[in-house]
């Protein structure tokens, strides 16, 4: 069987492209892949003329030259085209229509039709309307290699893991992280440490501001280099964090990211969120950590809360995924696209 051909629609954001790449990731698990990836960019034009052009059949080589400066005749043979982010949702469209393939699209689809999809993935569940739709964890490639670790749902105040995780995002929209949390973070890894002995391995991403990442380097170095290592994105970049889904035993995130607590779980690993005093969910991530916390997969302890003890407690509360969901999700991409794996 040759090899499907999959064009990468990326914003350039790892939030996004992740999802895309746990997508063609799930594909690959059936059926041999060779992708191409495109950066795309609305270069100044809304989302909603956006919406109302496509909508109305606008002649897709004028739209990508116009919106997105892409010549349509100078990409490569495609079967199908993965996205995920607003910045990609014309471009996914109109690709698909000129070049006649199936398209998927992760994400809300805003003023856009879902009807110009062949398949919409969704983790809001409010989302999830029509045959189109399929509610699934956030798949992400960081997690390809994930097995389960049997051991795992024996963590907790007998057993404290030997070695955890600590991903650190930043302040967005409904969160706000103070010097306070940070430190209170830093210090919580630190006293983990001295207590039972736990190795860290942390990791700041993209939008961690310097003070918070300046804060967990120097705790790493207060802890020695037995106890603890900081991965660094400012220094690594933003794809280097694989070693910490295969050397943790549990993780404790910052509050702000269903992402990465998703790539957590998916990774069939216990989940600890950590939220700041002041916070705000919309109406579909409330839904989506519910969801998460009542299948038994993650627990979530405010800041002023938050200690070795009560790490253990929680960790013991947990009851991490048995199966892959990457693998699973091929599965069901393969049942509901069969088009994909046949010459």
């Amino acid at each position: 069987m040759r090899p499907l051909s999959i064009l990468l629609l990326s914003d350039g954001r790892p939030g996004s492209y992740h999802l895309s790449e746990g997508i063609i990731l799930a594909i690959q698990l059936y059926r041999p892949s060779v992708v191409t990836r495109l950066d795309v960019r609305r270069r100044g034009w809304s989302g909603k003329v956006l919406a109302v052009l496509v909508n109305a059949g606008m002649p897709p080589r004028w739209l990508l030259k116009i919106v997105h400066g892409i010549d349509a005749d100078a990409l490569p043979p495609v079967d199908l085209i993965v996205s995920s982010g607003a910045e990609t949702l014309a471009a996914n469209i109109v690709l698909a229509r000129l070049r006649t393939v199936p398209n998927i699209f992760y994400g809300s689809l805003r003023w856009f039709r879902r009807d110009d999809f062949a398949l919409v993935l969704t983790s809001y569940a409010q989302h999830a309307k029509g045959n189109r739709h399929l509610m699934v964890l956030k798949p992400s490639s960081a997690v390809a290699d994930a097995v389960p670790r049997l051991e795992a749902h024996q963590l907790g105040p007998k057993q404290p893991p030997k070695v955890a995780g600590l991903l650190i995002g930043g302040s967005t929209r409904g969160f706000v992280f103070t010097e306070d949390y940070w430190r209170r973070l830093a210090e919580f890894a630190a006293l983990t440490h001295k207590t039972y002995g736990t190795r860290w391995i942390i990791s700041n991403s993209r939008r961690t501001p310097p003070a918070a990442s300046d804060a967990m380097a120097a705790t790493t170095a207060s802890i020695g280099e037995n106890g603890a290592s900081f991965i660094d994105v400012r220094k690594a970049g933003s794809d280097t964090i694989r070693p910490l889904f295969q050397q943790a035993e549990a993780v404790v995130c910052s509050g702000d990211s269903s992402t990465m607590i998703s790539e957590v779980v998916s990774a069939m690993l216990p989940a600890v969120s950590v939220t700041p005093e002041q916070y705000h969910f919309t109406r579909e991530e409330d839904a989506y950590r519910r969801y998460m916390i009542a299948k038994g997969w993650c627990q979530n302890v405010p800041i002023s809360e938050l200690s070795p003890q009560r790490f253990l407690l929680e960790l013991d509360r947990i009851e991490p995924l048995k199966t892959n969901p990457i693998k699973e999700l091929g599965a069901t991409l393969r049942d509901r696209l069969p088009e994909l794996y046949q010459e």
